[in-house]
């Protein structure tokens, strides 16, 4: 599922609760890609989008198949409630 959603600007990171997507705030970081993609899409006639869809998307499906992927990627600390 989230090698799926990250085919639209990087949703998959938000679906597998990361906080942080190469070291940006997840909800920045799927701000940015969609402006990329938007721009990169102009300039390369779609390419470097249909790309990058790609590589996110290949990567959405490593992380969710327990795998590191190659996008760096944190989820939140634990918090002292989730803890007791």
């Amino acid at each position: 599922m989230a090698g799926v959603l990250n085919l639209f600007f990087g949703l998959g990171y938000v679906y597998l609760g990361y906080a942080k997507v190469m070291r940006v705030n997840a909800a920045v970081f799927v701000a940015l890609m969609i402006v990329l993609y938007f721009v990169a899409g102009v300039v390369t006639d779609g390419l470097a989008s249909l790309v990058i869809a790609a590589l996110l998307s290949a990567d959405g499906y490593q992380k969710g198949a327990g795998l590191g992927g190659y996008i760096s990627a944190e989820r939140p600390a634990p918090s002292a409630q989730s803890r007791a």
